[in-house]
């Protein structure tokens, strides 16, 4: 399920794919230790939503967090980019 979280270092505010039981996990943008918020479930069943921008929008933005974690695993691991 994917949650929201709020990092407590620089507030990053991201949502990631986590099991429910899952309270903190680490930020994609510095690294630092992250809360869980509470926030209303987003269920989105394929071709049932008359709102499609909604959907592309939050594709977009998981799209984005991953770019960045994979940024800053590569940043911190001295490599460019992946092999």
């Amino acid at each position: 399920m994917y949650f929201d979280f709020r990092c407590q270092g620089c507030g990053e505010v991201f949502e990631e794919f986590v099991k429910p039981d899952v309270k903190t996990t680490t930020c994609p943008n510095c690294g630092n230790t992250t809360r869980r918020l509470i926030s209303k479930p987003t269920i989105a069943l394929s071709g049932t939503d008359p709102d499609f921008s909604t959907q592309y929008d939050h594709w977009e933005r998981v799209q984005k967090q991953k770019v960045a974690k994979d940024k800053k695993f590569y940043a911190d691991h001295g490599e460019d980019k992946p092999r």
